[in-house]
């Protein structure tokens, strides 16, 4: 009995020891484990290391950072390829550096004419190591500096006038297309009933575009609000002036006109598709040929919202919040934005000028106010 009650002490003892060795090496590997996660959190990754040297390349050379970035993501992010961008950065004659309002110098003007393309300010806060507080004066900074320095081309050219008789459109002194566009917003906090277009049942502001035959929008007028009629844009956009000073007088061969919608009056500037229920078939034959060729316009249009996806999301337009004192408002921002389309149709062409088959003119005679240079 004796030596069967040792056996069973001495198999116990070494039951606990055995157990508790478990339990330390158990413990132990938890530690290790914890280390090595530890260890890993805090080594930097391959993307972490990329995001660093970015940095320090925008900060030091950002002609070298954007050159040496992969076309796919340079057109994606900045809707430009980086020799095209490099391009439009010296013809838009940026500053080195821009000085806010509140004294700050800012060298990263860099981007500024590509911010439009809808990103968030997050995005940019990593990409460029700065903050949200450094960036929007930035922002402000080089739209002000766009709409002071660079508008739009004049509109005549006999050019454009037989690009479009040759589309089999029955003018054949009509040099472009007159057309008003919606943009969507956020509810407004005040002014509601103002901002409210009865037509597209949306709270919207309202511009004005003369697209030419080659897809260059001639003149941008805007922003009014969602329930003006677009006869009252024409008259407070002064478009009917600048175009009768570029154009000759009726009767004369220089005599150029505009195609609108039904909208507008008519006079000696303006050309509208027959009206009423009794229309013939020639009147008939009349405005299908010419809602052919004016489908143009909308072209325009739809390039810039593709374009710069910030106008697609209208919750992120909010007329009200969060303005400070000189700083761009949204139809600012849409008027950047149709002048960069107009870069880019310089560029890469755009789908009217394919059609009527009349070159855009290079970015540098664009943004030089010589469209034909």
């Amino acid at each position: 009995s004796s030596s069967s009650s040792s056996s069973s002490s001495d198999s116990s003892s070494s039951s606990s020891s055995s157990s508790d060795d478990d339990e330390g090496l158990a413990e132990e590997f938890v530690l290790k484990v914890m280390a090595l996660n530890a260890e890993r959190r805090h080594r930097p990754t391959r993307a972490e290391i990329r995001q660093a040297l970015a940095v320090a390349c925008v900060k030091n050379d950002p002609v070298g950072y954007v050159t040496n970035l992969l076309p796919t993501v340079c057109l994606e992010r900045y809707r430009f390829y980086a020799p095209d961008l490099c391009r439009l950065f010296l013809a838009l004659r940026f500053p080195d550096k821009f000085r806010t309002s509140d004294g700050c110098v800012h060298g990263h003007a860099y981007y500024a004419a590509s911010l439009q393309h809808g990103g968030r300010w997050c995005e940019y806060q990593m990409e460029f190591s700065t903050t949200r507080k450094c960036l929007k004066p930035l922002f402000d900074c080089a739209v002000n500096h766009m709409l002071d320095h660079h508008r739009h081309l004049n509109y005549t050219s006999p050019t454009y006038a037989a690009a479009l008789s040759a589309k089999n459109s029955p003018l054949r002194a009509c040099v472009g297309f007159v057309d008003g566009t919606v943009l969507p917003i956020a509810k407004p906090t005040r002014n509601e009933r103002g901002c409210y277009d009865g037509k597209n049942r949306c709270h919207a502001l309202k511009f004005q575009s003369l697209c030419l035959a080659n897809g260059m929008i001639g003149h941008f007028y805007g922003p009014e609000c969602g329930g003006v009629h677009d006869s009252t844009m024409m008259g407070r956009s002064q478009l009917l002036h600048q175009f009768e000073s570029c154009c000759g007088a009726p009767n004369q061969p220089n005599h150029y006109y505009m195609f609108g919608d039904p909208a507008y009056a008519m006079c000696d500037y303006i050309i509208k598709p027959f009206g009423g229920s009794r229309t013939s078939k020639r009147t008939r034959r009349f405005n299908a040929k010419m809602a052919k060729v004016r489908i143009m316009v909308e072209w325009s249009f739809g390039k810039i919202s593709s374009l710069w996806g910030l106008f697609r999301d209208k919750y992120r337009l909010q007329v009200y919040a969060g303005r400070t004192a000189g700083a761009p408002s949204i139809g600012d921002w849409f008027n950047v934005a149709a002048i960069l389309t107009n870069c880019h149709s310089s560029l890469y062409g755009s789908n009217a000028s394919r059609y009527t088959g009349v070159p855009t003119p290079s970015l540098e005679s664009y943004l030089c106010a010589h469209p034909d240079a």
